[in-house]
């Protein structure tokens, strides 16, 4: 809930505006009105009012009165969705969330923007957003605090998919990672792997704290080792490090009999430096990643890996981003589940 009383009666009035119970053109009630309505001060029903024209949602006329500008449900048939970076738009992991979401818009005749969640963004950029579009999803967990809480608090419809921080958990329509961590380890314990290591990303990220604590709690209920030695976050390390670190690895005594990845890619530069070793794959060496890219079905050795569901993602938080700019009550976040796909890297070919 909103800390403040002004910003209660702001998202309040939003809702009446993009419900179309004010519309363009239409006046406010006055200030005293709206006092004796929500039992508020009239500073702060000033400062309720003041926000919402600094962001658009109503102009202020002296000796007139405060009178509707948004354009209301009826208007903009845009949404946008925000990414920490837009050339992640070519991973197959994003792509598959932008096609379920243009999915779930399509229905409803929206249409979909992609923006950089860059700092760049915050200011008068940021009012724009809410003039331009009628709800706003967000995929960038990694943005500038500043703009992370302009999201946080959007009087306009807002959903975060995937990437999340762990202080807005509950906010957020996402897989279960913790579900994927524990399902890799659990297929390479069955395998016979007693000796693991794991490969990891982004590790301030709520996904990749959730996947390890999978890897681990599987690990622990097990008997299994994971030591620490044999645990690489690949943050802020060039392909050329990681590849020399994953050498380290599979070259000491004793060496893990499995890797759980994080990523299809950080497999397949196990899967390679385990070649250059002469290290038997799945024998001596059982791999698992994470994605289930189509390069890693038709690698070499084919990569066990785990099927993320984010096209049903995007089309679960942008059907529910739907509903909330409609003023329907809002839906309890989804949590779905992965899938693992065995291949050659973890089981023998019979």
């Amino acid at each position: 809930m909103p800390a403040y009383k002004y910003h209660e009666l702001k998202q309040e009035l939003v809702r009446h505006i993009r419900t179309g119970h004010y519309r363009r053109g239409d006046m406010l009630e006055s200030e005293a009105v709206l006092q004796r309505r929500f039992n508020l001060s009239r500073n702060t029903v000033r400062q309720a009012l003041a926000e919402l024209e600094n962001e658009g949602f109503v102009s202020r006329h002296r000796g007139k009165g405060t009178i509707v500008s948004d354009i209301g449900p009826g208007g903009s048939k845009k949404v946008a969705l925000v990414l920490y970076n837009i050339s992640l738009m070519l991973h197959p992991v994003t792509a598959g969330l932008i096609r379920g979401i243009n999915e779930a818009l399509a229905l409803e005749n929206y249409t979909l923007d992609i923006l950089a969640g860059d700092r760049d963004l915050c200011g008068e950029r940021f009012s724009s957003l809410l003039q331009t579009y009628a709800g706003l999803l967000v995929g960038a967990a990694e943005m500038d605090e500043a703009l992370l809480q302009k999201f946080l608090n959007s009087p306009i419809p807002c959903i975060f998919l995937k990437n999340y921080r762990q202080d807005y958990r509950d906010r957020v329509w996402k897989i279960d990672f913790a579900a994927a961590g524990r399902m890799a380890t659990e297929h390479l314990i069955g395998r016979g792997a007693d000796d693991l290591g794991v490969i990891y990303s982004g590790a301030r990220l709520g996904i990749t704290q959730d996947f390890l604590e999978g890897v681990r709690s599987a690990c622990l209920e097990n008997g299994v080792k994971l030591r620490a030695v044999n645990c690489l976050c690949t943050d802020e390390l060039s392909s050329e490090e990681l590849h020399g670190k994953i050498l380290t690895i599979l070259r000491a005594e004793p060496r893990p009999r499995g890797i759980v990845c994080f990523a299809d890619s950080f497999a397949r530069q196990v899967l390679d430096c385990a070649g250059e070793l002469g290290i038997e794959v799945p024998r001596e060496l059982a791999v698992t990643g994470c994605n289930d890219t189509d390069a890693s079905r038709y690698s070499p050795i084919p990569l066990t890996s785990l099927q993320i569901p984010t096209r049903e993602l995007g089309i679960s938080g942008a059907g529910e981003l739907l509903r909330r700019i409609r003023g329907d009550a809002a839906g309890t976040p989804v949590l779905l589940q992965p899938k693992l796909v065995v291949r050659d890297s973890s089981e023998a070919r019979q």
